[in-house]
């Protein structure tokens, strides 16, 4: 139901038309807090539990450790749950404090980390966010300079690990939240770290909203109305930048043609990058970046391998295109294990996966496979290859080069030797003393990164 609409006190049944209008799911997880919101959540579950058309109801309380009385929280959260007949799981898990991101985002980032290990397929995580929230993340996105996207706020469905997430409740007000409540005697603990208002959200909560709800009675209504507005003009970018980028990403190396990129409108060509980025899971840099993307890799000469870095990311450019990456992996100089030729296999960590996919007449032979020294290793440097049809010794540097290989990935890029030679490098050559016979199923190496 969308904000605005007529307005009804919250009760089951106004839950049941919510879920109703969601998919159907085997189970349903409730994130159970302990507090006010997730407890008549839970309340309302339980009682719709014999009207959800089999699909099952469960609880999962994630005690972070942060306050002496965690402990006692986690036990009153699974008594509540034993009462209405659910079970409960308790996840118990450690916050990073130094990660540098502040206390409240590391928390959030445990938490959701445990509960994306229940959440399969088939399984839809239920949160008690409702309209006071969305209405507090649009001033606080306001205030950090979001976009359309941040501005949208929180959506009623969204993918979650394996699984969905829905916030039922978005359209129901905190005083109606705790109408219900106290009408039903539920009772529930309160985090005192929710009214320290050095916190961002809880100075907006507690300070800020009152005030503007003095004003402006129905501001959180309206706030909660303009959400809904701008994840339609997100959702209209997000169309305009995936109609730019199927013409902008290149499909061998995954890069943005940055001769095409250039004929954008400066705007078009940033909601492209943007949506490039979001498609990556790559958090969008700050304005100053996107200003400095084009005089110093946009605009680089041809032969420059310039760097741009951000927290959380990085662009690099080669030749005629543009990349982004979070971090790089170390090389892993020192590797060397065996290798059948068999299914896939695992590289270093942040380096994906080999695979051998059959092809006809191309690859390595397969007599190869059934050799006991066939391994994998990384560049040390030096190294040399007869590539097939060339009839003499490449270095590595030259055919990396040749096949536009982008120089940070050349001393990560896995090789497969047969004893101490060098018999394929992925994606690029095998060995002619190695090589399938024109009429023989060979066996491509790929790597997947």
């Amino acid at each position: 139901m969308a904000a605005g609409a007529a307005h009804r006190e919250f009760s089951p049944q106004y839950l049941h038309e919510i879920l109703s209008s969601l998919p159907t799911p085997a189970v349903y997880w409730v994130a159970y807090s302990g507090g006010c919101d997730s407890n008549v959540l839970l309340h309302a579950m339980a009682t719709l539990a014999p009207r959800l058309n089999g699909s099952e109801v469960r609880a999962i309380h994630v005690d972070h450790g942060l306050h002496p009385d965690s402990a006692t929280w986690a036990q009153h959260c699974v008594g509540t749950c034993r009462e209405l007949g659910i079970d409960c799981i308790v996840e118990t898990v450690r916050v990073d404090r130094g990660s540098g991101v502040g206390l409240e985002a590391a928390a959030r980032s445990a938490r959701y980390a445990a509960l994306r290990r229940h959440v399969v397929e088939t399984h839809i995580l239920l949160t008690a966010h409702h309209r006071d929230d969305q209405a507090e993340t649009v001033l606080l996105q306001l205030l950090r300079g979001g976009g359309a996207h941040g501005l949208a706020a929180m959506p009623l469905l969204a993918t979650f690990g394996a699984g969905r997430l829905a916030r039922p409740l978005l359209s129901v007000a905190r005083s109606d939240i705790k109408k219900y409540a106290q009408h039903h005697d539920l009772y529930w603990v309160e985090d005192p770290s929710n009214f320290d208002t050095t916190l961002g959200r809880n100075f907006v909560r507690h300070d800020i909203m009152p005030r503007l709800e003095i004003r402006w009675p129905e501001a959180g209504a309206i706030l909660a109305r303009g959400a809904a507005r701008f994840a339609e003009i997100a959702d209209l970018i997000d169309t305009l930048a995936h109609q730019d980028l199927r013409r902008l990403v290149d499909a061998k190396s995954a890069g943005l043609h940055i001769d095409k990129l250039l004929q954008l409108p400066h705007n078009r060509r940033k909601n492209a990058i943007r949506g490039w980025l979001r498609k990556a899971g790559i958090r969008s840099p700050s304005p100053d970046i996107y200003e400095r993307l084009e005089p110093e890799l946009l605009r680089a000469g041809p032969d420059a391998a310039p760097i741009l870095a951000w927290r959380g990311g990085q662009f690099r450019r080669y030749r005629d295109r543009l990349f982004v990456f979070t971090s790089l992996p170390d090389a892993p100089e020192a590797f060397c294990e065996r290798w059948p030729l068999v299914g896939k296999f695992a590289l270093p960590p942040g380096l994906g996966f080999l695979r051998v996919v059959k092809r006809p007449g191309r690859g390595l032979s397969r007599a190869v496979a059934g050799r006991s020294d066939v391994t994998v290793r990384f560049r040390r440097g030096g190294e040399h290859i007869v590539p097939v049809g060339r009839g003499h010794k490449h270095s590595l540097k030259k055919l990396f080069q040749e096949h536009g290989v982008a120089p940070w990935w050349r001393e990560r890029m896995p090789l497969v030797y047969v004893g101490d030679s060098l018999a394929a490098v992925p994606g690029v050559c095998v060995a002619a003393k190695y090589a399938a016979a024109q009429d023989e199923q060979g066996l491509w190496v790929e790597w997947r990164r």
